[in-house]
């Protein structure tokens, strides 16, 4: 599932969000040095306690998050037989001004980009952070569509970045996603600089996401879900 979040609330529900947060978030959100970026974090992760819960049959103050090696957020370790277990609830979360997007799974690993059309020189970042063939899909679209092709590779880019959750020791340049559709077949050798104990070859997923006009949007998982559903504020599509 992936859920579309509004950001920003007014003063009385954004009060009634922030009870929902431990006290790590809330410190995390006094670390804002703007208003506006601190409450849309409380509305963030405050709208990720809740779709969890929701999905867990808890309260939304009882979960306990914890971070993978890779400084990937995950839902703490479960208790079983005396051994703790990786959760198997995966979720990601984005979010770019206004709007966040959450994707949830009993199973897949996960990955979800978003981001507003800002106004950005795509050129010289199509240089920095994609390879040449994706540059060149940048440079051959018209001055009209360059932003929104831009964004719609970045996103993917980002989304599976997230998926592998690779962090910093997988560069954006290294892999090239700008002629595929929907899936790609990963090696494991490719990763092989990446944490031996995980194996990170087989089939990842690539899915865009239609929020509008001026978003881009993608989710990746490891695996091909069976579906996708789109959730916004109550309604499913």
């Amino acid at each position: 599932m992936v859920w579309s979040l509004e950001l920003d609330l007014e003063p009385q529900a954004l009060d009634a969000e922030a009870k929902l947060l431990d006290r790590e978030e809330r410190e995390r959100a006094e670390r804002f040095k703007f208003d506006s970026d601190r409450n849309r974090f409380v509305a963030a992760h405050a709208g990720l306690r809740r779709i969890l819960s929701d999905h867990l049959g808890c309260a939304p103050t009882e979960l306990t998050f914890g971070t993978a090696q890779d400084g990937k957020p995950e839902l703490a370790p479960m208790l079983a037989g005396g051994s703790e277990l990786p959760h198997p609830l995966q979720f990601n979360l984005s979010h770019s001004q206004g709007r966040a997007l959450l994707a949830v799974s009993p199973n897949l690993e996960l990955g979800v980009d978003l981001e507003f059309h800002r106004g950005v020189e795509v050129l010289p970042l199509a240089e920095r952070f994609f390879t040449p063939r994706e540059k060149a899909h940048i440079e051959r679209a018209t001055e009209e569509s360059k932003l929104t092709e831009f964004f719609r590779i970045w996103t993917r880019k980002e989304a599976l970045h997230k998926c592998l959750g690779l962090g910093l020791t997988l560069k954006l340049d290294s892999f090239d996603l700008s002629g595929l559709e929907s899936s790609l077949l990963v090696p494991a050798e490719t990763f092989a600089h990446g944490d031996p104990r995980r194996s990170l070859g087989g089939l990842y997923s690539l899915h865009q996401i239609e929020l509008g006009p001026g978003l881009s949007a993608c989710l990746s998982s490891r695996g091909m879900p069976q579906q996708i559903h789109c959730w916004r504020m109550g309604s499913a599509s």
